[in-house]
């Protein structure tokens, strides 16, 4: 019967059977033929949820000359909601975190876009197998327990693990037998080494072993559970392994609601939909269209002494300070690089005063060096590097019918080295990284497979076929004797996150490379001196505060001169960072600050205008 269902699953599986994307809503500039003009007031680099939010607060604001491009055919960035059967599907991100304490939460409430109920999904719920079938329930609560109770621990105070090491009476005694993390602690040595999360959990697990006789006995099975929380926190985290995390992942990120996990009604893309309402897409929002360079130019001033001008480094001066570069592309992406597509006759400029960059962290990671000109300052370069950015990938599995208990969790799956190797039975090496199968709510012939770390990337060279028949083949192995088996599969649709060269993977963590860094200082601009007249500076000083302070994001504070290169997303919203609403947030914060400039220019110009008139009346009468 297993093999009956595996051939048929062949037929059954094909990459032309997977669903359209949703395109860019309302009839926008999808086609590279269309091009924007040649000046703008402002260009927004990114259609993803920062650059969306930051086009709609500048069209409240009254900022009507601003161009977005996207280098993808559709908006949305790393949220990405598409349509299958009588399905809407969650490719990108899945829920806006967090009920009461979100300051988004009551908005979106108000336009009627959240749905009634909290998800489960990628909790602790479910079944917990390994190919022998099902886990004790009780040993399995009790492992999930005590790392639970660690990292809860570990959020509320950094120091968790010296009180820990302290409170214990056999630090000498504690080995480690444990093998996950690659960075073995030491207790006995100075707890300042402990910045590394997964050190964290591993210690506290190895003194529980050395104090509880069941676990002592399970030693085996506890190890495998532990492996199974590390990579369920991999995913939460979005890294490689949890040795990459340092301890200020806990201790700085802000979790709204306390792990409430809310869903939209009609997807995400309805919250796309609603921001593209609130400002004139037709005229600013243009799709494949892929910037190539941005670069700040120098400013010079004119022969008269009155008019500054711009040149960029061929030499070709302009009247704006800023010229971004891009090409067109129908189809599929130019993944040739950046820098030799910034080198290519086809580029298009446009000249401008400001540009927002909404890009994903991944993306200035690879592309950072050829992307700006000059090059960005060392110490945001440095964040850049520093700052941890990794690949979630999900794998929606369609069913003829379920075979799974639709209030449950799912199935958990524990791997052991076992399952790995050369055998015929064997399973490629990125299946460790599945860490689960999730029941997804109101979808009843749905599942949803989590892959995060090294598994997540390696699954993408995969085709959808190979990874449902492979999953299907995970399911077979590990369901319990007793428990129902898989029904024909129908449909497997996966998410590319870190091959698409636009995104280069999910969302940001704080690595071990960044611990003790100020990585606030990651959306601070790049600023120009004050051109022009005298008072502009103190004018815009005046009304330097940002309203999005509302929104406990800090802002750079005794910068001067004029916001050039502005930056916003997930990475760049402090202690929100790797969420919707951070991205979001950031993208009113970057608005708001150019506003704050615009309109402390625009005071300058009054004052300097009534000045001069004064001036002019004083010499009148003195005539």
């Amino acid at each position: 019967m297993q093999e009956d269902r595996l051939a048929s699953s062949k037929n059954e599986l094909k990459l032309d059977d997977r669903p359209p994307v949703v395109q860019a809503p309302f009839g926008c500039n999808k086609n590279p033929q269309d091009e924007p003009s040649q000046w703008a007031q402002v260009v927004i680099i990114g259609a993803g949820l920062a650059g969306l939010a930051a086009a709609q607060r500048l069209h409240e604001s009254g900022v009507d000359d601003v161009i977005i491009l996207d280098a993808l055919d559709r908006v949305g960035g790393r949220v990405h909601t598409i349509s299958h059967s009588d399905y809407l599907l969650e490719l990108g991100a899945q829920w806006l975190h967090g009920a009461d304490d979100n300051p988004l939460y009551q908005w979106l409430t108000s336009l009627g876009m959240l749905d009634d109920f909290q998800d489960a999904s990628l909790g602790f719920q479910g079944i917990y197998c390994t190919n022998r079938g099902e886990l004790s329930s009780s040993l399995v609560k009790k492992v999930i327990d005590i790392v639970c109770e660690s990292k809860l621990a570990l959020s509320k105070d950094e120091n968790y693990l010296q009180h820990l090491l302290c409170d214990n009476n056999d630090n000498n005694n504690i080995n480690n037998s444990l093998t996950t993390t690659s960075n073995k602690p030491n207790p006995t040595t100075n707890s300042k080494q402990f910045k590394n999360a997964g050190q964290v959990f591993k210690c506290h697990l190895e003194m529980r072993l050395a104090q509880d006789d069941e676990l002592a006995r399970n030693k085996q099975l506890v190890e495998a559970i532990f492996e199974w929380f590390l990579r369920y926190e991999t995913i939460e985290n979005c890294c490689d392994n949890m040795d990459e995390v340092s301890i200020q992942s806990y201790t700085d990120w802000t979790d709204l609601g306390e792990g409430t996990l809310l869903n939209f009604k009609n997807g995400y893309r309805s919250l796309l939909q609603w921001f593209c309402r609130q400002f004139p897409h037709e005229r600013w929002l243009y799709l494949n269209k892929q910037v190539q360079n941005v670069e700040l130019m120098k400013s010079t001033i004119s022969r008269d002494n009155s008019t500054p001008f711009w040149t960029d480094s061929s030499g070709q001066a302009h009247k704006w300070p800023v010229l971004v570069k891009y090409k067109s592309a129908a189809g599929a992406p130019c993944v040739a690089g950046l820098e030799e597509g910034f080198k290519a006759k086809d580029c298009k400029t446009i000249a401008c005063n400001h540009v927002i960059v909404t890009s994903s962290l991944g993306f200035l990671k690879k592309n950072m060096q050829t992307f700006f000109t000059p090059e960005l300052p060392p110490v945001k370069q440095e964040l850049i590097k520093s700052v941890g950015f990794g690949t979630v990938n999900k794998i929606v599995l369609q069913f003829e019918s379920p075979f799974w208990d639709q209030s449950g969790g799912g199935v958990k799956l524990v791997w052991q080295d076992a399952d790995f190797g050369a055998g015929r039975n064997s399973f490629p090496i990125w299946c460790r990284d599945i860490l689960a199968f999730d029941v997804v709510r109101r979808q009843p012939n749905l599942l949803i497979g989590w892959v995060g770390g090294r598994g997540a990337k390696l699954m993408e060279d995969e085709s959808d076929e190979t990874v449902g028949r492979i999953c299907l083949r995970i399911l077979n192995r590990f369901l319990p004797k007793e428990h129902e088996k898989p029904t024909k599969l129908l449909a497997c649709i996966c998410s590319r996150w870190h091959s698409n060269p636009f995104t280069c993977g999910s969302y940001s963590f704080q690595s071990m490379d960044s611990f003790g860094m100020n990585v606030d200082k990651l959306h601070e601009p790049l600023y120009s001196r004050f051109e022009g007249q005298p008072g502009h500076q103190q004018l815009h000083q005046q009304s330097r505060s940002l309203r999005s302070k509302n929104y406990q994001l800090s802002s750079s504070s005794g910068a001067s001169g004029i916001p050039r290169v502005l930056f916003a997303g997930e990475a760049t919203a402090g202690k929100l960072y790797s969420t919707t609403h951070g991205a979001i947030i950031s993208g009113w914060r970057e608005a708001d600050r150019l506003t704050d400039h615009l309109l402390a220019s625009k005071q300058s110009a009054i004052s300097i205008q009534c000045a001069v008139s004064n001036v002019e009346c004083r010499s009148r009468v003195q005539c």
